[in-house]
């Protein structure tokens, strides 16, 4: 029965796309999306426990790990470490008016297709204001399910202290397109990100802040960490309570 409940679900939701513009602050012109009505987005968000039942892995960060310092590119510096059953990573780059530079930690899991994403993220220091933040999402890009020919992707829910937004990127731009969410002005959220059947959905503490859709089928390599975005220097961001569902048939 519960199966039966949750394939009319997805059917109902999937079943039920309306045609609206997101506009992209930051990015350019706006881009005819394919999103979900209101309507199917309170479906969703009531059924999210049926929709995805299997707690498939649950981190608490308990063992620490001493300070770890790497890069992502010219001009960047990235330290990792575990303390105090948190994970931290901290951004530094070089400012400049054209790159983003994103620091993430990928998570060992199977690469799904469908799946909930949560953590409670800390931002620590943006600097300057509002031209970084932390984040959770997912990547396409060098996962071997992957065919090259859908193209690369990367999608992410970030917050900076102050703000929201859905940060959408890929391997070929030197920036990505922003979708801003509103205003969140508290140092610790709890995010999560979800995707299913081709169209990302995210929540901050509990409540539905948006949605994209990416058109992708997955797989998926999940991720979370920190972006400096042009004439951004630092992001300093901690994680903790690291928890994946998915559906039970994957």
């Amino acid at each position: 029965m519960k199966r039966l409940m949750m394939l009319f679900i997805l059917l109902f939701i999937t079943g039920n796309f309306v045609y609206s513009v997101c506009a992209q602050e930051k990015a350019g012109p706006a881009e005819d999306l394919r999103t979900v009505s209101e309507e199917m987005i309170e479906v969703l968000t009531s059924n999210l426990e049926n929709l995805f039942p299997l707690n498939s892995l649950k981190k608490n960060f308990m063992e620490p790990a001493e300070a770890l310092y790497s890069d992502v590119g010219p001009g960047t510096m990235v330290r990792t470490e575990t303390e105090n059953g948190k994970r931290k990573i901290l951004l530094l780059a070089n400012a400049d008016g054209i790159h983003d530079h994103m620091a993430y930690e990928t998570i060992d899991e199977a690469y799904p297709n469908d799946f909930q994403l949560t953590m409670d993220v800390t931002v620590g220091d943006i600097f300057p204001e509002s031209r970084g933040g932390c984040f959770v999402g997912f990547t396409n890009d060098g996962v071997s399910a992957f065919s090259g020919a859908e193209g690369s992707i990367t999608v992410s829910l970030l917050i900076d202290g102050l703000t929201a937004e859905i940060f959408i990127t890929d391997p070929d731009t030197d920036s990505g397109a922003h979708i801003p969410l509103g205003e969140v002005v508290r140092k610790t959220s709890k995010l999560s990100i979800i995707h299913l059947t081709g169209h990302t959905y995210v929540y901050i503490n509990g409540n539905f802040m948006g949605q994209y859709h990416d058109g992708k089928k997955g797989g998926f390599r999940l991720i979370y960490g920190s972006a400096v975005f042009p004439e951004g220097d630092t992001a300093d961001c901690t994680f903790d309570n690291l928890l994946i569902r998915k559906v039970s048939a994957q």
